[in-house]
């Protein structure tokens, strides 16, 4: 027979879930304005104005060309980052 030392009960799902759920609420806490508001910094990706393009055409609005060639040199230099976001990179 195996000598087994005395470990303690691992924590539970529930347990580990009130503990980041604690943490996660002081965090955020830490952040509150002193009249009681958050302020963050929007950010988004470049499928937001990549997504306007193809609506307008959808939709069958008039091609505003200068519009679409500043959206598209906005996009090109990133091409590959929304694939870099689906694989989890």
């Amino acid at each position: 027979m195996l000598f087994r030392q005395h470990q303690p009960p691992l924590p539970t799902i529930a347990a580990l879930w009130r503990r980041a759920s604690a943490s996660a609420t002081e965090a955020l806490l830490g952040y509150r304005q002193s009249d009681g508001h958050w302020v963050f910094e929007l950010e988004a990706d470049r499928t937001i104005p990549a997504e306007y393009v193809l609506l307008r055409h959808y939709l069958g609005e008039p091609v505003d060309a200068t519009l679409e060639a500043k959206i598209a040199n906005y996009l090109l230099p990133d091409t590959g980052r929304p694939w870099r976001l689906a694989a989890g990179a």
